[in-house]
């Protein structure tokens, strides 16, 4: 099973537990559930299923492959609620571009 950071207000401690979850599974090649991501179209609030591959310069996005959409995305850390690590490796790696 997938490991679940508790929810709370987003800070700095918050912005490098995200940001090392984010780079443990790039390395496992792991898929993960960004929890109560902050969307910039409306602010709507969801769970994101991702495949995280790559981070953008100064970490403050990170590209996935979108499991729901079936393509690549940025998304931003700062809009990160939480991050679930799952126990699934990645199905599209030759996706990720």
């Amino acid at each position: 099973m997938g490991r679940l950071l508790p929810c709370k207000n987003y800070n700095d401690k918050d912005a490098g537990r995200i940001k090392y979850d984010l780079s443990t599974a790039i390395e496992n090649e792991c898929k993960v559930i960004l929890h109560g991501y902050s969307s910039s179209h409306g602010g709507d609030l969801r769970d994101r299923n991702v495949e995280p591959f790559a981070f953008t310069k100064g970490q403050k996005h990170v590209w996935c492959y979108d499991l729901d959409d079936n393509k690549n995305k940025l998304f931003s850390t700062s809009r990160i609620s939480n991050v679930e690590i799952l126990d699934e490796k990645w199905a599209h790696k030759g996706e990720h571009k």
